[in-house]
């Protein structure tokens, strides 16, 4: 009797086993990336062919989690541009303060 494993080694000469592998590694990579759950499903269908042989069909799916971008803010222009700057915000006038640097002096009581 076949084992399981030799059956997928022997579809269409290893593609498959080499397929399943290469899926299973990025499932593993993304889902350590991403803390979320990934998932390998193998779905085969056996089919008669005639004079005792069965056709084997395989079908993968790998459902590999993906990294959440999230939302970003941005305010349109006249013109169609994006911008991060809000045109209503008027710019603060900022400058460089310079510090000169005063002795510590010790406490008297």
């Amino acid at each position: 009797m076949n084992s399981f494993t030799e059956v997928i080694g022997n579809y269409r000469q290893g593609a498959l086993d080499e397929q399943l592998a290469e899926n299973l590694r990025e499932i593993v990579a993304a889902v350590i990336d991403t803390g979320k759950v990934g998932k390998l499903t193998i779905n085969l269908k056996v089919s008669p062919n005639g004079d005792g042989s069965v056709e084997l069909d395989a079908d993968v799916k790998a459902a590999v989690p993906r990294v959440t971008v999230g939302k970003a803010l941005f305010y349109a222009e006249a013109d169609g541009t994006l911008s991060r700057k809000d045109p209503r915000q008027p710019d603060l006038p900022l400058r460089e303060v310079r510090s000169e640097a005063t002795p510590i002096r010790a406490y008297k009581e």
